[in-house]
């Protein structure tokens, strides 16, 4: 059987086991170890740091693969003023082309700076 939060919340309500799991758990730990050791507590500086970092890492992955498109798009568009076709469907086409080779490019870098955060994420301590 899962052994989750709403498990633990019954258990502690109710004095409801039903693994052996809990058992361990109800012998080993008290109530304020299981809500407070167990599960990451921040403060608010640290949730807004924790955010800012998500958004910051988000302009980073995607920066690459945007400029790309701009500048993609900025020579279609100064191609179709030369010679006057405005035919909408030859600005969105190579755009598109240009960014999804831009993301199978940049797709282990990408990776790479996901996995860095993600291990800072988990490594992260009161």
């Amino acid at each position: 059987m899962a052994f989750g939060l709403w498990d633990v919340v019954v258990e502690f309500q109710y004095g409801v086991t039903t693994t052996t799991k809990h058992e361990e758990m109800k012998n080993t730990k008290t109530h304020e170890e299981v809500f407070y050791g167990a599960f990451f507590m921040m403060t608010v500086e640290q949730a807004t740091d924790l955010i800012r970092d998500a958004m910051l890492m988000t302009l980073i992955i995607i920066g690459p693969i945007l400029a790309i498109g701009m500048v993609v798009g900025l020579v279609i568009s100064l191609v179709q003023a030369v010679t006057q076709i405005q035919e909408q469907t030859l600005a969105f086409v190579p755009k598109i082309f240009a960014m999804a080779a831009a993301i199978v490019i940049l797709m282990p870098w990408m990776f790479q700076r996901l996995l860095d955060y993600t291990h800072q994420l988990f490594t992260m301590t009161n």
